[in-house]
């Protein structure tokens, strides 16, 4: 059963103004703050459960603590503690990395499962978090240079600066690969997506 404290605090993330900055498209997928709103009732309703306790990465050091994890197979979001994204900056900038897995899994999930590759699916998830980051002003760092979120922040100013990207027009940026590609190899060591691991794939079955 959904756990009714953090699915409200999910919700007031993706209600946030600053969500609805988050428009760009990377890799051929669509990340977008309607899309963000648009499943606010999945998380009231509970179609994602919410849930306290945070699974560990077997593919992690031990001892690794992951704070907040969406998991497709199960459509659950995983937090550290009840009061999580409460009133942590980085908390809330993380509920919008996760949140951006879960919009993957209703847009463009499907039965069988839809595979995205993992390092692409999660330099995704880090620009939205760092757009979210930038345009809800949220204070934090400083963050590890080469970091994903790091290399994310560095891209979101970047386009922000030169082409007035994730303004209120609501305009969707289209990201270049290119562009994307030092926050690209950054997600990849992050998530320990390198060597014979850069093929593994993130599946969405849809709702």
């Amino acid at each position: 059963m959904t756990n009714k404290v953090l699915a409200e605090t999910v919700i007031r993330v993706l209600s946030d103004p600053a969500i609805t900055r988050v428009n760009f498209q990377l890799y051929g997928r669509f990340v977008t703050g309607n899309r963000y709103l648009s499943m606010m009732s999945l998380y009231s309703m509970g179609f994602i459960d919410c849930v306290v306790g945070v699974p560990p990465n077997p593919d992690l050091p031990p001892g690794t603590a992951r704070e907040c994890l969406y998991v497709p197979e199960h459509h659950r979001m995983h937090f550290q503690n009840e009061q999580y994204g409460s009133t942590s900056h980085i908390e809330k900038s993380n509920i919008a990395h996760e949140a951006t897995h879960a919009l993957f899994d209703s847009f463009y999930g499907a039965t069988g499962g839809t595979h995205i590759l993992a390092i692409e699916d999660e330099a995704t998830a880090w620009l939205a978090q760092a757009v979210y980051f930038h345009r809800a002003g949220l204070l934090g760092g400083p963050f590890i240079d080469g970091s994903a979120l790091a290399e994310a922040l560095k891209l979101v100013y970047k386009l922000a600066d030169g082409s007035g990207a994730f303004g209120s027009d609501g305009r969707i940026c289209t990201v270049s690969p290119a562009d994307a590609m030092p926050l690209r190899q950054a997600a990849a060591a992050d998530h320990k997506l390198v060597g014979g691991r850069a093929t593994i794939e993130s599946v969405y079955n849809g709702f």
